[in-house]
């Protein structure tokens, strides 16, 4: 037998009837809204008992479940005009030893996956670089690649919570190419994240993709 339910109307809340083999974390969810919000459901499973607080793994009656807070996401996006045509662009902005070049001042460098040449869809790159005065390590791979329109890097192992960078290639006027940068990430630093994000990491990350940009429309547009 399981045991039951606590009857919740001491505490000031409406009473619910569980039923402890129907009863999932979703529709528990709808129906007692002020327990959590803005969730994202990591595990659906049979739960028997009430929903626990947002971010923690509870062990119910023998069974198990997960529910993880929705992250707030930052964005940076950038445009940068180059006198290229957007294949080389595209090109260049896939090289391995061309990130190592435009990201010096960190010491980036591809230290395992594809470290020389260009990358293509589902390709693989571990970075080592220092920030802050500390050194990380981030594998990245190319998610979508449609040369030489768009192209997106994900995060697969790091710092982040989540990085995603997508890159697209336009014609402008005058042939040339309009280069821009969507960046969506997300510290691991759980209460702090938002302050941190938006007054540290956001100014950062925009003065190396900015940095990047530079590189490459110099190179580019060099006399050949």
């Amino acid at each position: 037998m399981f045991p039951r339910t606590p009857n919740t109307a001491s505490l000031g809340r409406p009473r619910h009837n569980w039923d402890p083999e129907r009863t999932t974390i979703a529709s528990t969810l709808t129906r007692a809204p002020w327990i959590v919000s803005r969730v994202r459901v990591r595990a659906t499973m049979p739960l028997r008992g009430a929903v626990g607080l947002a971010g923690t793994a509870e062990r119910l009656c023998g069974m198990i479940y997960v529910v993880d807070r929705l992250p707030d996401v930052r964005r940076i996006r950038l445009e940068t005009v180059i006198a290229a045509p957007a294949t080389d662009c595209f090109d260049l902005s896939l090289s391995v030893q061309a990130h190592t070049d435009s990201m010096a001042g960190s010491g980036e460098l591809a230290i395992a996956g594809v470290t020389s040449g260009a990358m293509k869809l589902g390709d693989t790159v571990t970075w080592r670089a220092r920030h802050f005065g500390i050194t990380f390590r981030m594998t990245s791979a190319i998610t979508e690649y449609q040369r030489p329109i768009r192209f997106i890097d994900e995060q697969q192992h790091g710092p982040f919570r989540r990085w995603w960078h997508e890159h697209t290639f336009g014609p402008v006027p005058d042939g040339k190419t309009l280069m821009v940068d969507v960046v969506e990430f997300r510290s691991p630093l759980r209460w702090l994240a938002a302050l941190v994000d938006r007054v540290v990491l956001a100014r950062y990350l925009t003065h190396l993709l900015r940095q990047r940009n530079a590189w490459l429309k110099v190179t580019l547009e060099a006399p050949r």
